[in-house]
């Protein structure tokens, strides 16, 4: 069941507004100008996926309810995190920067998302840290699809990720998740080598819709950061 639309005007009204405080923050920080593109790309991208979460995934849109600004500038950030490292590995000529480049930048453009909003249901550094394992797995499971690799799961692609995001998009608003990372060393070759390592999922591995959900609104906010720094790269050779 998804939203009626006058939530969903609601909804996108409260989500355009954070993105202008983004774009206001970000254009007055000393950055360079490519800096400040890829910031600006990468929140027109969370904002996108997160409105579509509140919308697509089941569970965030009981905790959503009418939602607010507050929250949605603490979702915004949440989302924004997976489509940085989206963006350092699918856009032009990002894979010849190398690997260790790649994540000492993903790991610049985390600190500036985390530490903009303010004040947060959750520790900024101690996020980052562990989302720079999750850009970990994203490169490994990357190359393992791009390489073909065997014991690649269609299911399980990318789902310690969207497991991860989930759980922290449910404490943005004010909800618990049975999701653990604890002292598990990403990247892991499997779920499996997940939860032997101690990690305890939060999705449940027989119902796939909370999953789907999350991995289609983190393309489509990936898609639309792709567009919005292809236009900021038009505007600059013009």
């Amino acid at each position: 069941m998804f939203l009626f639309g006058s939530q969903r005007n609601r909804n996108k009204r409260l989500f355009d507004s954070v993105y202008l405080r983004f774009a206001k923050g970000t254009s007055q920080v000393a950055l360079e100008a490519w800096q400040k593109d890829t910031l600006m790309s990468v929140y027109a991208g969370g904002s996108a996926a997160a409105n579509r979460a509140v919308d697509g995934c089941e569970a965030l849109r009981r905790a959503w309810g009418k939602g607010d600004e507050r929250r949605a500038l603490i979702l915004t950030t949440v989302f924004a995190m997976p489509i940085v490292v989206r963006l350092y590995r699918w856009s032009p000529g990002a894979t010849k920067l190398g690997l260790a480049t790649r994540l000492e930048q993903i790991e610049g453009a985390l600190w500036a998302i985390l530490h903009a909003p303010g004040d947060l249901p959750f520790s900024p550094d101690e996020t980052r840290q562990e989302y720079m394992g999750m850009a970990r797995q994203f490169e490994f499971e990357e190359d393992a699809r791009e390489n073909q690799r065997e014991g690649q799961r269609k299911s399980m692609y990318h789902w310690i990720e969207m497991d991860y995001l989930l759980s922290k998009a449910l404490l943005a608003l004010g909800q618990r998740s049975a999701y653990r990372l604890g002292g598990v060393k990403l990247p892991v070759p499997s779920v499996a080598e997940f939860v032997e390592q101690g990690g305890i999922p939060g999705l449940d591995f027989n119902d796939l819709t909370s999953y789907a959900a999350m991995f289609d609104v983190v393309t489509a906010g990936a898609a639309v950061a792709g567009r919005a720094m292809r236009e900021s790269s038009s505007l600059q050779e013009g």
